[in-house]
């Protein structure tokens, strides 16, 4: 199945910058990783992720409970990616090039502006099957 946000879309709203990337399952959990261990350091490697996502890395979409506000009990979908980046980002970006097994999960936002919301970037915690019907195998852990 196809993710259900449009990956162009995606892409452009990380390039423009309008994006948010959760504190405990993205920005605690890649900032360690980082050679610019900083949140503008976290951003631009989110944002460098995102511009490297293939449709293909795509396995599933998620239906979980809005993290952003909790008390309406609304529920979004969360587009599910595994994705291995490149080894020139990992070298660039990341403390160690064999660290390019990803997990990805966002979300669009609708409302006065659209946005991304990045629920989760971190390693690969586990195969992951994608949509052009191979699977990611984790190639490091934290």
């Amino acid at each position: 199945m196809a993710a259900l946000h449009p990956l162009a879309e995606v892409k452009a709203l990380a390039k423009a910058g309008a994006f948010e990337l959760a504190i405990g399952s993205a920005l605690n959990r890649v900032i360690p990783h980082l050679q610019n261990g900083t949140v503008a350091g976290a951003r631009m490697f989110a944002m460098a992720v995102i511009e490297q996502l293939a449709a293909t890395d795509d396995s599933e979409t998620k239906i979980l409970d809005d993290q952003t506000d909790p008390k309406r009990k609304r529920k979004v979908a969360h587009d599910e990616y595994g994705t291995k980046i490149s080894t020139e980002l990992a070298r660039a970006q990341l403390d160690d090039a064999i660290k390019r097994t990803w997990y990805v999960k966002l979300t669009l936002r609708r409302g006065p502006t659209r946005n991304l919301y990045v629920l989760s970037l971190h390693c690969l915690e586990r195969p992951l099957r994608r949509e052009d019907r191979t699977t990611l195998i984790p190639c490091w852990k934290e």
